[in-house]
């Protein structure tokens, strides 16, 4: 004798969609940081050679290749510039700043607990 069992699909409580989500808003908060001349330490980025203000922006490429990108359920923040590496050694900028990461946990915890049907 044989029982079969239906398992009821069960929506994830976290999807790829999701992570893209995250994944271009933390790109948007990343770019505005670095505009604003701050790493991901949040402190300014040390002064040019000539003493000025740097906010990494030259030519405007290493802005504009700042984005989030999602693969399964994991975001990530890229810059694609082929120098990039060597601007966040010398000034760190792509990492999120701790404010950052406690948006991020912030987000995953309000879809997550939403998903759970977790009044907070």
């Amino acid at each position: 004798m044989a029982v079969r069992l239906t398992i009821p699909d069960r929506k994830p409580l976290w999807t790829q969609k999701d992570a893209a989500r995250l994944a271009d808003e933390q790109a948007e908060r990343t770019v505005a940081r670095v505009r604003s001349g701050r790493g991901s330490d949040g402190r300014r980025f040390k002064k040019r050679a000539d003493g000025s203000a740097s906010t990494l922006r030259d030519t405007g490429r290493l802005h504009a290749s700042i984005t989030g990108t999602a693969k399964g359920d994991v975001a990530r923040i890229l810059a694609d510039v082929p120098y990039a590496e060597h601007v966040d050694s010398e000034r760190p900028f792509i990492a999120p700043t701790d404010k950052e990461k406690a948006e991020i946990e912030k987000t995953i915890k309000a879809t997550v607990d939403e998903r759970l049907g977790v009044k907070s």
